[in-house]
């Protein structure tokens, strides 16, 4: 196992002390040491099992049979570490205040020790605010570095090792010859929880960055049910699958523009696990719901152009073409292109469900109400909008978050008070059914004020806090 040390010291990782080469390379070491031992521990128990015909020799001759592929397995999590990085740096001005609250958190619980680990202090944040500079590379990397340790402490005090789709992250931790030979023993590992929770915690960290999961744990969700909702994310939504297509792209795009696919992957993730946290959180999830959701984003992928209004068309259009124009494949392009509306799949399918209409119908009043209250554009200016400071960050996360839950209850209000016939069917969903709706003697005065709020915000210069925090009040009439 000694080869990933002498391949990453021939790639001149192990130089300066501070560079961040070193942190990612350190790393490779440890992986490479923990796959030798847990590879180990697995096999010393079949090899001492009494009814055992698997012999020391045969061990030893499987364990140097497998040194490349355990190479392969290291390089791979170096290079997602490395690719984490780089997500990281490019928005590490606006992630600057999420960053400082994260360490001060640590430090508070005394996990953290900023001038041990050469991380700026509170002064040197505001400093370097001052100057539009963000975290290095370097201390980015010392950063997720904490945020994986105490998340995988996190999750080892769960039960997420019972979680059904984990047991294919425990197989894939191993070399593929030892999953083909002694695939029903891997579940029977000493430590599988804890490789488990160290896959997980690293994958999210990777994914989402060092502060996403602290922040859904600061709002009182469990580490448990962030990781369930993430792995039915990854399943459902197939995310390997864009991230091999994306990674694929390697050699002959520059690193910028992967790492921009890859933040509009980790956005929508970072959706579609809010809500499911939010509201998902105390709901065991049967294999037919998962099924469920798996079918009701297939539906809405292949109805999403014949329902979304014609400017969101027009968007996508664009951005497809953008990403055609730089040579992406078209099989990709046309699946970033969608990235953003398919973020709301999990909450028009419940709305389908409930309401007992078809993903379409669901959708389609869905992504009316967001252009008929011009929530697109309420939700474009504050992603416009900049924060100085924890405080003003979390008051923009939840300005993002209330407009995105209006335009969910909203629809629903709609699907709930629409009339229906004896059989509980309503009439088509169109334009004019929502004009219907909307001018009706229930909705009527509450509809126009958000309206003529809304159409005051587009003719001001500059938009503030208070002016979306009023805007929300009066679409919360509607709901």
């Amino acid at each position: 196992m000694q080869a990933i040390l002498k391949t990453v010291s021939s790639l001149g990782f192990l130089k300066q002390p501070k560079d961040t080469k070193v942190v990612v390379a350190m790393s490779g070491g440890v992986d490479s040491s923990d796959h030798e031992v847990n590879i180990k521990i697995l096999l010393n128990k079949i090899v001492d099992s009494p009814k055992s015909k698997f012999s020391l020799k045969e061990r030893n001759k499987l364990l140097e049979s497998m040194e490349d592929d355990v190479i392969d397995l290291v390089l791979s999590h170096n290079y997602q570490q490395a690719q984490a990085l780089s997500m990281m740096e490019y928005r590490a001005l606006e992630s600057i205040s999420d960053h400082d609250s994260f360490m001060t958190s640590l430090e508070e619980k005394g996990q953290l020790d900023r001038q041990v680990e050469n991380l700026p202090d509170n002064k040197e944040i505001k400093t370097r605010l001052s100057q539009n500079q963000g975290l290095t590379r370097p201390e980015l990397a010392i950063l997720s570095c904490y945020a994986k340790i105490v998340l995988t402490k996190d999750l080892v005090n769960t039960y997420i090792d019972e979680t059904p789709s984990t047991h294919r992250w425990l197989k894939s931790y191993f070399p593929k010859a030892l999953q083909k030979k002694f695939g029903k023993e891997i579940p029977t590992h000493q430590l599988s929880k804890e490789i488990i929770a160290t896959m997980l915690a690293s994958s999210m960290v990777n994914r989402f960055g060092p502060t996403y999961v602290r922040s859904l744990q600061d709002k009182g969700y469990s580490a448990f049910d962030i990781a369930r909702s993430y792995l039915l994310v990854h399943d459902v939504f197939d995310l390997p699958n864009y991230w091999e297509r994306i990674e694929g792209l390697n050699k002959s795009f520059s690193a910028e523009t992967q790492t921009q696919m890859l933040l509009s992957v980790s956005d929508t993730i970072k959706r579609m696990v809010g809500w499911l946290v939010k509201n998902l959180s105390n709901t065991t999830l049967s294999k037919d719901d998962v099924a469920s959701l798996d079918k009701a984003t297939q539906d809405l992928k292949s109805c999403l152009m014949s329902v979304l209004p014609p400017h969101r068309k027009e968007s996508i259009k664009n951005k497809r073409a953008n990403y055609i124009a730089r040579n992406i494949p078209e099989d990709l392009a046309d699946d970033l292109a969608i990235l953003s509306p398919m973020g709301a799949v999990f909450d028009i399918a419940f709305m389908a469900k409930n309401a007992n209409v078809s993903v379409m119908d669901a959708a389609h009043i869905y992504y009316m109400i967001g252009e008929h209250y011009d929530l697109y554009w309420l939700r474009a200016r504050a992603n416009d909008m900049t924060s100085s400071n924890m405080w003003q960050e979390e008051a923009l996360t939840s300005v993002k978050d209330q407009l995105y839950a209006l335009q969910s209850s909203i629809s629903r209000a709609y699907l709930d008070q629409r009339p229906k016939d004896k059989k509980g069917k309503g009439p088509a969903i169109s334009e004019k059914t929502l004009h219907e709706w909307c001018t009706s003697k229930d909705h009527c005065k509450a509809s126009d004020r958000a309206r003529i709020r809304i159409d005051t915000m587009k003719m001001e210069q500059s938009m503030s806090l208070s002016m979306f925090y009023v805007a929300i009040e009066n679409l919360k009439e509607l709901s």
